[in-house]
């Protein structure tokens, strides 16, 4: 069986270890950046008397300011690799995010939030992703769709953790603890994280190496220098159109998952029970995470991007129709959904432009589709002003989901992918 269909996840200790990191990083990442932001405004607000809808509009500022630092880490991860980038990154966000829990003005607070952002998407994602393509070339499929089950847990379990510690510590230890968790998984990481697997003589995708020779382009090893530069990745099509297709996908998301609960609520159910709602989301989003890893690895990246999108189609137009049965399919089916969103980041740029190319590609398409995913508070803002309602900007979703279907049908996704083409010549 080729490695590129290959859908068993036979991976050595390593491997597993470097998708359980990466699974944490992502998971820390959500928690401190998006979700945990469910209990830790509410109590900046009451703690310090700050207007909360101004707080929240911070994360809007945090966000945007955030890209600028992508761009730079980007370029970190391509000179330096994605240990580097992850451990300091780490660091830095950790010691962030203390700053952020001893906030002493509205200032300091926007501040840190940015810092914050930065370094825990760079670390999640930047430095995560490129770490996936490197031990998971061909099974980043799989390997994504283990990771990016933390975004899940995030949702499911870090609101939980991050209430009850402030609640027994105080608001300042409480988040203290959580920054000092981040610096101690940097620590870990400094020991137990290699670059490649090559340098602690593992192969990728615990390839059998009398193997190796027919799977990947192995001539140039470590050596290789990009064939790309920054000039030259914004004159290439694929850059523009994988950052797009990517940042779509992510504005759905973002959009749909924080309003989630105003929606149910808008819909008839209580409170209680539509953040119910939200957390089963989540749990479901733990299994769409591996199923659409898996259908990736089986299928290929673009036919599953493709499926993907119509899937979440139909599962937002189950919202929309207000169908107290179809809502509760819709549930379901936005949480297999969610659990894919974020695999076909690394995924998606990986197929295209290979293990090879990936740091220096990745480096300026994320900061590039954070760009478009910001545009999610928008849509929101602009729905909600001329319908009263979020059904508006669900169908806006509708018709931008399905727009990243032909986006992604339009895109070469093994262009530039040394390795893709050693397996066919192999063949």
């Amino acid at each position: 069986m080729k490695q590129s269909t290959d859908t068993k996840s036979n991976f050595s200790k390593r491997h597993w270890w470097v998708i359980i990191y990466c699974l944490l990083a992502l998971f820390f990442y959500t928690g401190t950046t998006v979700d945990g932001m469910n209990i830790t405004v509410p109590a900046f607000s009451g703690a310090y008397n700050w207007d909360y809808a101004t707080l929240l509009g911070f994360g809007t500022v945090a966000g945007f300011a955030a890209i600028i630092g992508q761009f730079f880490f980007g370029w970190v991860c391509s000179k330096k690799g994605p240990k580097f980038t992850m451990i300091a990154c780490m660091f830095l966000s950790g010691a962030s995010y203390i700053l952020y829990a001893n906030s002493w003005s509205t200032t300091v607070y926007v501040v840190a939030l940015t810092l914050v952002t930065v370094f825990s998407s760079c670390y999640a994602y930047i430095g995560g992703g490129a770490l996936v393509a490197n031990w998971f070339p061909k099974k980043k499929g799989l390997a994504m769709g283990y990771t990016t089950m933390g975004n899940n847990f995030a949702s499911a379990f870090f609101v939980p953790m991050i209430a009850w510690l402030i609640g027994a510590l105080g608001l300042i230890w409480g988040m203290t603890v959580v920054g000092i968790m981040v610096f101690v998984l940097g620590l870990i990481g400094i020991i137990t994280i290699k670059d490649t697997p090559e340098e602690c003589g593992e192969t990728p995708d615990n390839v059998p190496r009398e193997a190796l020779k027919n799977y990947f382009e192995i001539e140039e090893g470590q050596t290789y220098v990009s064939q790309f530069t920054t000039s030259k990745l914004l004159k290439t099509k694929e850059t523009w159109l994988v950052a797009l297709v990517l940042g779509i996908n992510f504005l759905v998301t973002v959009g749909i998952m924080s309003q989630l609960v105003q929606r149910n609520v808008s819909l008839g159910f209580e409170e209680n029970v539509a953040i119910t709602l939200m957390t089963v989301c989540a749990l479901i989003g733990v299994a769409g995470s591996y199923a659409w890893g898996w259908v990736d690895q089986k299928f290929g990246t673009k036919r599953s991007m493709v499926a993907f999108s119509i899937w979440y189609a139909l599962a937002i137009a189950c919202n929309v129709s207000e169908v107290k049965a179809l809502v509760y399919l819709s549930i379901f089916m936005i949480g297999v959904s969610i659990g894919g969103a974020a695999n076909f980041t690394t995924s998606l740029t990986a197929s295209v432009f290979g293990r090879h190319d990936f740091k220096m590609a990745y480096g300026l398409i994320y900061p590039l589709l954070n760009v478009v995913q910001q545009s999610n508070f928008l849509v929101n803002a602009i729905a909600l002003r001329a319908t009263g309602s979020l059904r508006g900007a669900y169908i806006v979703y509708i018709v931008m989901i399905l727009l990243s279907a032909v986006i992604v049908s339009l895109i070469n996704d093994r262009k530039y992918n040394k390795d893709y083409a050693a397996e066919e010549h192999a063949a």
